[in-house]
């Protein structure tokens, strides 16, 4: 049977040591210099603020004419519910583009404190497992290793989370596929895949690409 070996150790650290330039909701990977980064580190810190007051002022801008009196009498329960869906949504956008900024400025200024209620966006993505071109590769037992050893670390040397998930295809339910599944998984499961997640984009994308090239077959 065909397969992958890769020497986790070495090849980390060449992936760790690369500059990777990724697009982000923020721009091109921050690699300027000094004076760039302070600058944007600021407008970030900026818009933050104005997040953070908004929030807490409950001040979310829907419209000019919905404080009247005259409008508060015409509102049916109807439209006070979608208000307050439209409000609850509006938060959940603000908040997330709090935390994304705070992220970013972390990334560009790593002194920053950030708020004690911040929670770091995690950064995800999905490795698919080519199991319908290549069937006879246990590509399974090659990502878990024995006792999930591979598993381990490839986490420990990235930094980020890998899990391998499927989709059964009787039930249709999606499940994470752990070693005890080895045996079952590419009978019972469909849309295999490694689910990769991590504090940030380097993180990810070490971790990915070793998976990917724990996931080219070699030949015999």
């Amino acid at each position: 049977m065909g397969g992958s070996k890769v020497d986790i150790g070495s090849t980390v650290k060449e992936e760790t040591t690369k500059q990777i330039q990724r697009k982000t909701k923020w721009g091109t990977d921050l690699t300027q210099d000094a004076a760039v980064r302070k600058g944007k580190a600021l407008a970030y810190q900026t818009r933050v603020e104005q997040i953070t007051q908004q929030l807490k002022s409950g001040s979310l801008e829907f419209g000019e004419d919905q404080g009247s009196d005259s409008s508060k009498q015409d509102v049916s329960a109807d439209s006070a519910s979608d208000l307050l869906d439209s409000k609850s949504h509006k938060v959940e956008v603000l908040e997330l583009e709090r935390r994304e900024l705070i992220g970013e400025i972390l990334r560009l200024n790593p002194s920053y404190k950030a708020p004690q209620d911040y929670k770091p966006l995690l950064k995800e993505s999905k490795v698919p497992i080519p199991i319908k071109t290549h069937p006879s590769h246990n590509f399974i037992g090659l990502l878990l290793g024995p006792e999930s050893n591979t598993q381990k670390r490839l986490e420990e040397e990235t930094g980020a989370k890998v899990r391998v998930y499927g989709t059964n295809l009787d039930s249709k339910v999606e499940r994470e596929i752990t070693k005890s599944d080895v045996n079952e998984a590419l009978d019972a499961y469909g849309e295999l895949y490694v689910h990769v997640s991590g504090d940030t984009y380097e993180k990810v994308d070490a971790a990915v690409a070793l998976i990917e090239l724990l996931l080219t077959p070699v030949s015999a």
